[in-house]
């Protein structure tokens, strides 16, 4: 085991970046110690294999403190401790200030709104998340984004910002994302920023410069806490009558509101970035501002549908010189004109395949994979029994050309399990509908790729135990699991414990840890039921030392971690 100390006097938080990263089966720890404040963010980790990337290469998260400890445990099969431990690490960032916590300690302009004094928009204020980032020219930067929902509503975290925020995968990577950042009653004391949920890590997906409507979509690389709404959009324009609505993060303080409409279109100018106006709305706030951290914001409808990103307002607009402005005119990259490049990510009925429990992308032997698309299916089928039927309505799917056992069919979306034949790799995944239709899709098939089933409210809770008490225990499932032991045929359920015993059933090959909060939690139970196909359920107590309230939980199978699920702490 190695522990190293960095120390960087003055910090308020520190975060490190890795390079060279290749733990195997490893893994590392990144802590304060002492932990002074429990209300803080202070521990992060496990990091294994080659880091979340999978490529050696990330950022951790912000530990609240001016010293954090790196913990590496070396995998058993090491022996004796190699000289240096298989990382580097090649950057700090040092956090200045902390995060006001109170109103008159506000770095936003006094005339700013809080989004708590308006009830109607505190739900979709949920979306809108205060983001920082390490800029690729060295500089730390801080910009608001928000979630965005796609048409089939499978609640995979797409995040809507703008282009001059975070505009290439090695600034995604950084993005440190602070969900829940606003006040709880109308000009109330905002809580502590240090202490609400974060999503450390995006994957860039695509967008356009200044000059071509200022936009970026990045994959958060968890979902975002319990509760969080994803917003709508509209791909139309609106008319310069309608009430418009902005809600964001100014210079990184907690959610504000502004109110305003759209006046004539016009070109743009930000620094020496020109932008034509057949990409923006010009909007006139009569009510609120809009000031730096509030770039990537969403513009919205009054049914909280986005209409743009925010890339800019007027000139020294920050502080009370802001308020002084009149009118308050800012200009938003316009949706309808990124809607040709968010389409394929969106308008996910159109195709795509991913874990069957997180929406999340990446396949596994024996895994329950979810297709969607359109015209999958002449109707609407779900398997009664085990095991698994190849065909329903007429609908078959293969994985490389392999048969695979169907658990529902519909015509815009297909449920299948992965044969556990299916080795690593690029996979090609095709589902033939009654009617010969053909949908095809590829899936980056890797020997593990937890995914955790969780609520189908968008609150991404356990079921089926949403919350429980310290010590208690409670349950989850997930697939992905890769290989078992014993092996089980595809679309077939294990023999029930009346033949082979509890410890007959199928386990997992790879180890399987489940993390509440942080903390490794003490398991029960890991196996496939007899009922269950492709399915592997956990039994844990939950730690008794976490804290009350939603805590994170993700599933770590070998070398690969889940996205994160929540269970509400008692």
């Amino acid at each position: 085991m190695y522990r190293i100390q960095v120390h960087s006097p003055g910090a308020r938080g520190i975060r490190l970046h890795f390079t060279n990263f290749s733990v195997g089966s490893g893994s590392v720890w990144v802590y304060a110690q002492p932990a002074q404040d429990q209300a803080h963010k202070l521990v992060f980790g496990p990091y294994t294999d080659q880091g979340p990337f999978h490529d050696g290469t990330f950022w951790t998260g912000t530990v609240q403190s001016d010293s954090v400890i790196v913990e590496f445990d070396e995998p058993a099969a090491h022996g004796e401790s190699q000289p240096f431990p298989p990382f580097r690490m090649d950057s700090l960032a040092h956090q200045w200030s902390a995060y006001s916590v109170a109103p008159s300690d506000s770095t936003a302009a006094s005339c700013e709104l809080d989004v708590s004094c308006y009830a109607n928009w505190t739900g979709y204020a949920s979306a809108v998340a205060d983001y920082d980032f390490m800029g690729d020219d060295g500089g730390y930067y801080s910009c608001s984004g928000s979630m965005v929902i796609t048409q089939a509503q499978t609640f995979k975290p797409y995040f809507l910002s703008a282009h001059h925020c975070a505009s290439s995968s090695s600034e995604a990577r950084s993005v440190e994302a602070v969900f829940s950042y606003q006040t709880a009653s109308c000009n109330g004391t905002p809580p502590d920023a240090a202490s609400l949920p974060t999503v450390v890590g995006a994957t860039y997906l695509t967008g356009a410069p200044i000059g071509d409507g200022d936009f970026a979509l990045m994959l958060l690389s968890a979902a975002p806490p319990g509760g969080t709404t994803f917003l709508g959009w509209n791909a139309n324009d609106p008319s310069f009558s309608e009430a418009l609505t902005a809600i964001h993060h100014p210079n990184g303080s907690w959610a504000r509101i502004s109110f305003g409409n759209r006046v004539a279109d016009a070109d743009i100018t930000v620094g020496t970035d020109d932008g034509p106006a057949l990409d923006y709305y010009q909007v006139q706030l009569n009510q609120g501002i809009t000031e730096p951290g509030s770039s990537g914001s969403p513009l919205l409808s009054s049914q909280g549908e986005i209409y743009g990103s925010l890339t800019g307002g007027p000139l020294n607009a920050t502080g009370p010189a802001a308020c002084q402005i009149h009118p308050f005119d800012v200009s938003y990259g316009r949706f309808s004109a990124a809607y040709p490049y968010l389409a394929p990510y969106l308008n996910d009925s159109a195709s795509s395949a991913v874990n069957g429990a997180s929406f999340l992308s990446g396949g596994a032997p024996g895994m329950l994979l979810s297709v969607f698309g359109t015209d999958l299916a002449t109707g609407i089928q779900e398997a009664s029994a085990v095991p698994l039927p190849q065909s329903m309505h007429g609908t078959t799917a293969t994985v490389n050309g392999i048969a695979a056992p169907l658990f529902y069919v519909s015509p815009g979306q297909v449920n299948l399990q992965v044969p556990y034949e299916i080795p690593p790799g690029s996979a090609t995944v095709s589902v033939r509908s009654g009617d010969g239709h053909v949908t095809t899709q590829t899936v980056q098939v890797s020997g593990v790729s937890p995914g955790i089933f969780t609520t189908a409210d968008g609150t991404f809770h356990l079921v089926p135990s949403a919350s429980a008490r310290r010590g208690a225990y409670a349950t989850l499932f997930f697939t992905g699991q890769g290989q078992v032991n014993p092996r089980v045929a595809d679309g077939a359920a294990p023999p029930p414990p009346s033949r082979v015993g509890v410890a007959g059933l199928p386990v997992p090959v790879q180890p399987v840890t489940v993390y509440v909060g942080g903390v490794a939690a003490q398991t029960t139970f890991t196996g496939i039921p007899y009922y269950l196909v492709g399915v592997t359920q956990v039994n844990f107590l939950v730690p008794p030392g976490v804290s009350a309230g939603d805590q994170p939980v993700v599933v770590a199978a070998g070398n690969a971690v889940s996205g994160t699920a929540f269970l509400t702490v008692q």
